[in-house]
């Protein structure tokens, strides 16, 4: 799926997402078991209490991953990679294993 846009108040993002504008969860809203691209230029941002959840984010040179303006201590993940930006400020990131460190697999 390409996307922008925003999720709130509490949806769950179930499915991957390749993102090249920009895309911000905010409010109660999570990332399920799901990868998120952000492509260079794109943008994914959390807002609120938000949370990546066990998200696998890509974040490719020149994308941001942006964790800043939480409202909570910080935020989980299950992985993070790639050349672009992971702006946290003050905020934590915690890792969290996914379904996939466990060895399962999804279908699409």
């Amino acid at each position: 799926m390409h996307n922008s846009g925003t999720y709130s108040p509490a949806p769950t993002l179930q499915h991957d997402l390749e993102n090249s504008g920009r895309v911000i969860i905010r409010g109660k809203s999570t990332v399920g078991d799901v990868t998120v691209t952000t492509d260079g230029g794109g943008i994914t941002a959390f807002l609120d209490s938000a949370s990546a959840g066990r998200g696998r984010y890509i974040t490719k040179c020149g994308g941001m991953f942006d964790a800043s303006l939480l409202t909570t201590k910080g935020t989980m993940a299950g992985s993070i990679a790639g050349a672009g930006t992971y702006y946290l400020g003050s905020k934590q990131l915690t890792w969290v294993p996914t379904r996939l460190d466990h060895g399962e697999r999804r279908n699409h």
